[in-house]
């Protein structure tokens, strides 16, 4: 998810500060993952809930993967001498908004299909 949001920050449409982009790849480079829970939703969209979760940890909130274990965000970010990111106008919507969710499970299916179908080869010859 966290990929697919910086693609589609990147093209520069959401007016997003280039800092928060960053942020996020540096989330990527470091390891430092978002946990976002598997169940739960507000009931409108199927991405708004995951993708605030995902986000949290830009602004020094919620939980991250981080050194195997779960821990609180701000206590990662202060370990490795980061900030919470300041967000601009509208820039929590921009991070909310879209369908990286849906296609990250999208991009999971296709990994496991091609999977199975090395699997379907194997079995047959």
């Amino acid at each position: 998810m966290l990929i697919l949001k910086v693609h589609a920050l990147a093209k520069g449409y959401s007016g997003v500060q280039l800092s928060t982009v960053e942020r996020i790849i540096w989330h990527i480079e470091h390891d430092v993952i978002p946990v976002v829970p598997k169940q739960g939703s507000v009931g409108a969209s199927g991405d708004l809930a995951p993708l605030a979760h995902l986000f949290l940890p830009l602004i020094g909130l919620g939980k991250v993967y981080y050194a195997g274990e779960i821990k609180d965000a701000a206590e990662v970010l202060s370990h490795l001498g980061m900030n919470a990111v300041p967000l601009g106008a509208k820039e929590g919507l921009a991070l909310i908004n879209g369908t990286q969710f849906m296609a990250a499970h999208a991009v999971k299916g296709v990994v496991e299909m091609s999977r199975m179908l090395d699997t379907a080869d194997l079995v047959s010859a």
